[in-house]
């Protein structure tokens, strides 16, 4: 009894660390954003000529967008759980692939 009780501990003990972890990351995506939005804005309006479709000599627009799509595939990743999930698929795989190595050369 108290061997179920310890593992549970620990799996509770484990799933607010991962929570946690998780939480520290949305916190820190959407911080980000919010500069995007503050500083791209204010780099964009500071080079604005009335043509936002002239994109060739303002390096900014190019810096900005850049950094649109830096945070549109780090959203992805962190809401889609496909993706957001692929690095413990990975571990039991090569878990797996261990253990099955492993008892292949006993």
């Amino acid at each position: 009894m108290e061997i179920i009780m310890e593992n549970s501990t620990q799996n509770e003990t484990l799933a607010y660390i991962k929570a946690k972890k998780r939480v520290k990351g949305l916190k820190i995506y959407w911080a980000m954003v919010l500069g995007f939005f503050l500083v791209g804005g204010l780099l964009i309006y500071r080079d604005y000529n009335g043509n936002i479709f002239d994109l060739g000599k303002s390096y900014q627009v190019w810096m900005v967008s850049t950094w649109a799509i830096f945070l549109a595939g780090l959203g992805i990743y962190m809401y889609v759980p496909y993706f957001r999930n692929w690095e413990e698929r990975k571990i039991n795989q090569i878990m797996k692939k261990n253990q099955e190595n492993g008892n292949k050369h006993r």
